[in-house]
């Protein structure tokens, strides 16, 4: 059986990419778990209690739902312009898409 990890154990900035890899994906989970319990909260503050269960489950199946196409979008533009035009992209658009909080009433809301 083959080993997986032997080929990139041996190139020298495998200890780089590897510890670099793991705090991304440290930090992406610890990310994604602050995003639940933030998004719970605005359900429960803004949807009606008798359509907070529907509104979960519409928000999930496009969220969870999403993904894979991203995926394959990602991968599609990667094989045709690169990985580094698709990465730097990818960022700039998370960054832009996240401009509307600025605007919203969601930072104006009495938390208590």
């Amino acid at each position: 059986m083959a080993d997986p990890i032997g080929p990139v154990a041996v190139h020298p900035g495998a200890p780089v990419a590897v510890a670099a890899l793991s705090a991304g994906l440290l930090a992406s989970g610890f990310g994604l778990g602050v995003q639940g319990v933030c998004i719970g909260m605005v359900f429960a503050r803004t949807v009606p209690r008798e359509l907070q269960s529907r509104t979960r489950g519409v928000y999930q199946t496009v969220s969870f739902g999403m993904r894979p196409i991203g995926a394959l979008a990602g991968g599609f533009g990667a094989a045709a312009i690169g990985e580094r035009p698709v990465l730097l992209g990818a960022a700039v658009l998370g960054g832009l898409a996240s401009l509307w909080l600025l605007r919203s009433s969601l930072l104006r809301a009495n938390p208590g």
